[in-house]
C-alpha cells in the first residue's frame, strides 16, 4: 500500500513537472511582442509648411508613430494602410519614417517649404524704371548701361544694405544716356527716388544722386543733395528743374528739408534709407522726404519756381530747350551737373564754392527710381525689407 501511494506521487509530480514546462514553452514563443515591421510606400504630398496634412499609405502601421527626422507627428487617423498626420513645428527636410512596436518603417524623402517673405523687389516692381544694385557692379541693372568712373569707387560683393555696395573715395559716376529716362513726360505724373547710403559728416552741399543735362546749372533735372554736420542730422535736400525754350526753372532751395526741419539723425557709418517722392495728386505739386521709412517734410512746389503752365519734364536728347544749351541727359553719383570738368560749380570758376563738394566719399547700395509716387505703405516696406537685407 505504501509502495502504490509513492508511485502515485512520482507520477503526480511528473505530471505537474510535464504541465509546467509545457505552459513555458508557449510564454517564450510569443516574447518581444511579435507581429511584421511597418513599411510605407508613398507620401501625399512629399513636401509641406508645419501645420500641412501629410497622408502617409502603407503596411502594418496599426498603432504607429511618425517620426519627421526626430520630431514625433500629431495623427488624426491611423490604420493598417494609412496615417494621415501634420507636420509639426521642428520639422526639417529630410526623412519620414512610422515606428510601431514591431520595428523601423523604410525612410522617405520630405521637403519642408518656407515662406518665400517679400523682398524690396516685390514694391511697385511694374513702376520701377531704373535701379542701381551695387552687388559687385556698377552698371544700371534694367538698361545694362555702365558708367565712367571719376575719382575711386570701389565694388563689393557683400557688406551692403541689401548684398553689395559701392564705396565712394573722392569719387563720382557719371552714366550716359539711359533709353527709360530719356522721355521728356517720363516723371512728369510723378516719381520716387530712394537710396540706402552712409552719409560723410560735412557742412558742404553733397550731390548723391541726380538726372541732369548740360544746362550750366549745378541743381540737375532731378537731384538728391545733402548736408551731414558734426551732430548727425542729415538735411535732405531735392531740386527740380524744367527746361524749355525761355530758360531754366530751378527750384533751389525752395525743397530744401534742412535742419529742424529734416528732424533725422544718423551716423556716417550707419546705412540710412532716404526717399523723394514728388507728388502730383490733389492738384498740388509737393515733394515729400522720408528717412528711414517715416515721412519727414511735405514740400509744396512754389509757381514762382515752377510756373503753374508748366509741366515738369525731363530734358531729353530730342528736347527743344533753346540755343546755347546742349541736348543732352546723364545720371551721375556722387558729382553736381556733369560737363567733363567734373562739374559745374556754383562760382562759374574751376573749384567748388566754399559751400560746395564736387564729389562723394561715402558708401551707397540698393538706388530705385520709380515712374510715380509711392504710397507712405511703400516706402515702410522698403524700409522694412531693406531692413532685413532682402
Amino acid at each position: 500500500m505504501k509502495k502504490m501511494k509513492n508511485a502515485m506521487l512520482v507520477l503526480a509530480c511528473g505530471l505537474f513537472a510535464t504541465v509546467v514546462t509545457t505552459t513555458s514553452c508557449k510564454k517564450s514563443s510569443s516574447g518581444g511582442g511579435g507581429g511584421t515591421a511597418p513599411t510605407i510606400t508613398t507620401l501625399t504630398p512629399n513636401h509641406g509648411l508645419v501645420g500641412a496634412t501629410i497622408v502617409i499609405a502603407g503596411t502594418n502601421l496599426t498603432g504607429g508613430t511618425v517620426k519627421f527626422g526626430s520630431v514625433t507627428a500629431s495623427a488624426s487617423s491611423v490604420t493598417a494602410t494609412s496615417i494621415t498626420c501634420t507636420v509639426p513645428a521642428g520639422a526639417a527636410t529630410g526623412n519620414v519614417t512610422v515606428v510601431t512596436s514591431a520595428g523601423t518603417s523604410n525612410a522617405l524623402a520630405f521637403t519642408l517649404d518656407v515662406v518665400a517673405l517679400p523682398t524690396s523687389n516685390d514694391v511697385a516692381a511694374a513702376d520701377l524704371i531704373a535701379h542701381w544694385t551695387f552687388d559687385n557692379t556698377k552698371a544700371e541693372a534694367i538698361s545694362g548701361v555702365v558708367p565712367t568712373t571719376g575719382g575711386t569707387v570701389t565694388n563689393n560683393a557683400a557688406g551692403g544694405q541689401i548684398g553689395g555696395y559701392a564705396s565712394f573715395t573722392n569719387g563720382y559716376l557719371v552714366y550716359p544716356t539711359i533709353t527709360a529716362l530719356n522721355v521728356a513726360d517720363k516723371l512728369a505724373a510723378g516719381f520716387t527716388f530712394t537710396s540706402w547710403a552712409k552719409f560723410p559728416t560735412t557742412n558742404n552741399l553733397n550731390s548723391l544722386w541726380q538726372i541732369n543735362a548740360a544746362t550750366q546749372d549745378i541743381w540737375g533735372l532731378v537731384a538728391f543733395s545733402f548736408r551731414h554736420g558734426a551732430s548727425d542730422s542729415l538735411d535732405l535736400d531735392g531740386t527740380l528743374t524744367h527746361v524749355n525754350g525761355t530758360g531754366t526753372h530751378s527750384t533751389y532751395g525752395d525743397l530744401f528739408a534742412e535742419g529742424t526741419y529734416a528732424d533725422f539723425k544718423t551716423a556716417p557709418t550707419a546705412w540710412a534709407f532716404i526717399a523723394m517722392v514728388y507728388d502730383t495728386t490733389g492738384g498740388t505739386k509737393k515733394v515729400k522726404y522720408y528717412a528711414n521709412g517715416v515721412l519727414k517734410r511735405t514740400e509744396n512746389i512754389a509757381t514762382t519756381t515752377i510756373g503753374a503752365s508748366e509741366q515738369f519734364e525731363l530734358m531729353t536728347t530730342s528736347s527743344g530747350v533753346g540755343a546755347g544749351l546742349t541736348q543732352r541727359q546723364q545720371v551721375t553719383f556722387g558729382t553736381f551737373n556733369y560737363t567733363g570738368t567734373p562739374s559745374v560749380f556754383a562760382n562759374g570758376g574751376g573749384a567748388p564754392a566754399g559751400w560746395q563738394t564736387s564729389d562723394f566719399s561715402g558708401s551707397v547700395d540698393d538706388t530705385r527710381l520709380f515712374k510715380r509716387a509711392l504710397t507712405a505703405t511703400e516706402i515702410a516696406n522698403l524700409y522694412a525689407y531693406g531692413s532685413a537685407g532682402r
